[in-house]
């Protein structure tokens, strides 16, 4: 994966984009047509969010676990929760 840092922030700020854009397509959906396509929809986009998640974004924050989101789960990461 990226190992520049900076190039590995742009791409995660893009990316970051890419999901509240996404987002956005779904609620626009869900608020403007019928429940089929709805449903079609958030499918696919579904789909799409997976593969970005798995394909893009853990690998990008293995080896980049500061650019992460704190929101976001990342194993091994110190979630600051005491047991």
């Amino acid at each position: 994966m990226i190992t520049n840092h900076e190039i590995a922030s742009e791409v995660s700020r893009r990316v970051l984009e890419v999901n509240r854009l996404l987002n956005e397509a779904v609620s626009l959906v869900q608020e403007r047509c019928p429940d089929a396509e709805t449903s079609a929809f958030k499918q696919a986009v579904g789909s799409v969010l997976g593969a970005l998640l798995l394909d893009v974004v853990n690998p990008l924050y293995r080896v980049h676990p500061q650019l992460a989101p704190p929101e976001l789960y990342l194993p091994g990461r110190d979630s600051g929760i005491s047991s």
